[in-house]
């Protein structure tokens, strides 16, 4: 995947041998000794033995995916050199493993996170709203390795649903809370500064209530039109997103290709998590044919 292969041509840069990594953040690495800039933690050594991407294979468990019925995927993480199945993942933002599962249409979006057995085995167990394509992009960072965001593709079956239109929004209103992007957005391949402006539905007032989920502020996620290009961020814990006149949010954003994207915001106010949904498109240098 691109950004696989983006995450590891930058980071080969910067690993000619050991190198030092948070364990809370391992997007976070250094040449030598010192802190992690988000969170305080000294940062550990580390040496990855490889910058290629590992391998997920995917196997149903409980026979065929039926739109509305649970269904059970078993998840293999292997090396891509020895073909030996990973037991042993970091914990990242509280939590192992986290699953995106997206709809080939855009229209469906989960963040979920799989079940991890003692013996480091992965699975899910998730029930599909209606029939469709769908794209399950696996992020995890194998002890040992660069963080990964794996995909499989599971076609489920049902009664096919009508096609909905996608079209441009950069506002979103659910739970309560209306979400506005107020930045502009680059061309593919620049860094985007998004900056979302929370307020109460209601009230149009600053959001109160607002609370860390899953050791951060807010987790977006991003893929183009089809489920490709696959885009995942977070906020700079380091910086104080609250404030009393209005709750204003910004995160870095690397699209890489034209196109229509979803974008997802997700953020936990008085122990509820909301997922606004946008659509926004990237524009880029075109050679007079389709990207």
């Amino acid at each position: 995947m691109l950004l696989n292969l983006l995450l590891a041509a930058s980071l080969t840069l910067q690993l000619p041998g050991s190198t030092w990594v948070c364990p809370m953040h391992p997007d976070v690495r250094a040449e030598e000794p010192g802190k992690c800039p988000r969170c305080g933690m000294a940062l550990t050594a580390f040496k990855a033995d490889t910058h290629e991407s590992f391998v997920l294979d995917v196997t149903r468990e409980d026979g065929p995916a039926v739109a509305g019925r649970p269904f059970t995927l078993g998840l293999r993480v292997s090396h891509p050199r020895t073909k030996e199945g990973v037991s042993d993942f970091l914990v990242v933002h509280e939590k192992p493993a986290h699953m995106f599962v997206v709809s080939s249409d855009l229209q469906v979006f989960e963040h979920v996170h799989p079940t991890v057995s003692d013996e480091g085995h992965l699975s899910l167990t998730w029930t599909a709203p209606r029939a469709g394509r769908y794209h399950f992009l696996l992020d995890v960072v194998p002890a040992g390795a660069l963080p990964q965001l794996l995909e499989a593709v599971v076609v489920v079956d049902g009664d096919q649903p009508a096609t909905a239109l996608v079209t441009p929004t950069k506002s979103s209103e659910r739970d309560g809370i209306r979400a506005t992007i107020e930045s502009n957005i680059e061309m593919a391949g620049n860094w985007s500064y998004l900056t979302f402006r929370l307020t109460d539905a209601a009230t149009g007032e600053a959001l109160t209530g607002w609370e860390t989920w899953l050791g951060a502020w807010a987790h977006l996620f991003a893929v183009r039109e089809g489920a490709t290009e696959p885009v995942h961020s977070h906020p700079d814990e380091g910086v104080e997103v609250r404030s009393t006149a209005e709750t204003n949010i910004t995160l870095e954003v690397l699209f890489p290709r034209p196109g229509r994207y979803g974008v997802w915001l997700q953020l936990q106010r008085n122990g509820k998590v909301t997922t606004l949904p946008f659509f926004v498109d990237v524009a880029g240098w075109t050679s007079g044919r389709e990207n």
